[in-house]
């Protein structure tokens, strides 16, 4: 089950109301590794189909 809530909850009140959760901070401001997850994430170093010179960057 994905539940989402606010970044403003406390952490500890999200952990006693789902005390098996794991939280996963998907904004631009996530110190983990989920930030990658962020529509603001910079992905680089895509390669480009039938180039082998170019690579393409995507937000």
């Amino acid at each position: 089950m994905i539940v989402i809530e606010s970044k403003r909850r406390k952490r500890e009140n999200i952990l006693n109301k789902y005390p098996d959760a794991v939280i996963a901070d998907v904004t631009s401001q996530a110190t983990d590794g989920a930030v990658k997850l962020s529509s603001f994430y910079l992905h680089s170093g895509i390669p480009v189909p039938f180039s082998k010179v170019y690579s393409a960057m995507c937000i």
